[in-house]
């Protein structure tokens, strides 16, 4: 029924939000959550919602959100405000600076949602299929979803979905990015800045490398000094697994150090659990596969000293372990050290372990600075693999995994 009070007399809004306080209703009003209006109205939208659940497009078809039965009690005003930014621009993030494709503010905020609401997010690519969307850098295999700067999703290429089972979903070739959400705020897709080499040593540059054993009874560790300030995207390791029969995971972790060794049991900086078939069977000199952590955020600083711990408490047997590399490289290591550890303390060990740790550097840092250290080019041959089930509601997110080959063309 209309009445003088009503802030949208010709289209129904029985919550009668206005989150801009102007131009009446959000159901009514071009740029919803922005009272200056600068807001892209092709990618914005407004509309009320019941109990019944429905769904809401913004003009251009980019975003689309589908609110099921029951997400909501009641009459709802759902609205998609584009932040007036434009297209591919600079944003930065929880995971350091990068290039988002658009930024979005999506209400109500802060209304915890019965059921999860599903946000596709998509893009026009109509040029030749070349991983690249038209008229930007971006590789859209890269990009990832945020919510208010924090990482709500891994790469696209880590999210095959589907997203009933996994919470994400996304399609690099129908060009969509889906998300299953149990609240609303502030939503990107992203592209982090490529990451740069820091630290690392290959153990098979000297041609003579050995191995060490993790098992059951045996932890391993390696320690680096950051050299780069930013946020830590990956680590590449020179660990194998045994045997095509192992069964056992690969616990990793990174954590903080006490005099140089890894802290025991402290609070780690992210943990993941890899599956024995996602480690390769053999690497050849130079070769390394990578354990993605960026959506974990690791902020890190120059001077800092981190380790890398593996551990695999279920290879109690033969051929159901695995081995990490170490050897005297000619150029070896001097900015941390080998540990094992059994039951008790971390002992140091002779020949460091091969390791690389790749940082998306802050935007004030001189890349130059690298230079000397030998700038590392990677040529990577990746299995694109999605790892870790998660609940619907992306809430607390597992840190991803990407498993991948990787040969130095030059190395530190």
């Amino acid at each position: 029924m209309l009445d003088a009070s009503d802030n949208c007399p010709l289209i129904p809004n029985p919550d009668q939000s206005d989150l801009d306080a102007q131009d009446g209703g959000d159901v009514c009003d071009v740029c919803p959550d922005d009272a200056t209006d600068t807001c892209d109205t092709q990618r914005s939208a407004s509309t009320s919602i019941d109990s019944a659940g429905g769904m809401l497009t913004t003009p251009d078809m980019s975003i689309e959100i589908d609110i099921p039965a029951g997400a909501v009690a009641g009459d709802v005003s759902f609205s998609i405000t584009d932040s007036g930014n434009g297209t591919n621009f600079g944003l930065s993030t929880s995971m350091g600076n990068g290039t988002a494709l658009y930024v979005v503010n999506l209400a109500p905020e802060g209304l915890a949602f019965n059921d999860p609401v599903t946000i596709c997010l998509s893009w026009l690519d109509e040029a030749p299929e070349d991983g690249t969307i038209d008229d930007t850098d971006i590789d859209e295999s890269s990009m990832l979803i945020t919510q208010n700067g924090d990482s709500l999703t891994e790469r696209c290429w880590q999210e095959a979905g589907p997203i009933a089972i996994t919470g994400a979903e996304c399609d690099a070739v129908a060009n969509y990015f889906c998300v299953a959400v149990d609240s609303f705020s502030e939503f990107s897709l992203f592209e982090p800045n490529a990451p740069v080499f820091d630290q690392g040593h290959d153990s098979t540059g000297g041609g003579s490398a050995s191995s060490a054993t993790i098992d059951s009874t045996t932890e391993r560790a390696q320690t680096f000094t950051v050299g780069q300030a930013g946020v830590l995207d990956s680590i590449n390791l020179q660990v194998v697994r045994e045997d095509a029969t192992t069964t056992a995971d690969l616990l990793f972790d990174i954590r903080g150090t006490a005099s140089g060794a890894p802290k025991r049991n402290p609070p780690t900086l992210v943990s993941l659990t890899i599956p024995a078939s996602e480690v390769p069977l053999t690497l050849g000199p130079g070769e390394f596969f990578t354990v993605d952590v960026i959506s974990s955020a690791i902020a890190v600083n120059p001077g800092e000293v981190l380790a890398i711990v593996l551990g695999a408490p279920d290879a109690t047997t033969a051929l159901n372990r695995f081995q990490w590399s170490n050897g005297p490289n000619p150029d070896d290591y001097f900015d941390g050290d080998p540990y094992s550890r059994t039951d008790g303390a971390w002992i140091l060990e002779s020949f460091d372990a091969g390791f690389q740790t790749l940082v998306i550097p802050e935007p004030s840092s001189s890349l130059s600075l690298l230079s000397g250290a030998g700038l590392l080019v990677l040529l990577a041959r990746r299995r694109r693999v999605t790892l870790f089930p998660r609940t619907l509601a992306r809430g607390i997110l597992s840190s991803p995994l990407r498993t991948r080959f990787l040969r130095a063309a030059s190395r530190r």
